[in-house]
């Protein structure tokens, strides 16, 4: 799939996807990071990466539906997927 500027989408192409769309690939990495924080963390801790990684999550998808022109509701189990996807590739996860 292919966006109208040119950059495939962010589970075919995710080196195109952080060249072209900086922000929020950056928004979706710290979802990630936050993720897998959330994982190693204890106590209360771990609600407060959670929280974290849904404030990330939150602004990616606000990002990312506007520039596809898209429904907001519907497009965030997309961007919570994607942002779990990413956490799990992560070298840190295979630990």
């Amino acid at each position: 799939m292919t966006t109208n500027r040119g950059a495939q989408n962010l589970f075919t192409d995710p080196h195109d996807f952080h060249a072209v769309h900086p922000d929020t690939a950056e928004l979706l990495e710290g979802a990630a990071a936050e993720l897998r924080g959330a994982h190693r963390a204890m106590g209360p801790q771990v609600n407060e990466r959670l929280a974290a990684a849904e404030v990330y999550t939150l602004r990616a998808n606000a990002a990312l539906a506007e520039y596809l022109g898209a429904d907001p509701r519907l497009l965030l189990p997309l961007v919570r997927l994607a942002a779990e996807a990413i956490a799990h590739q992560h070298p840190a996860a295979q630990e």
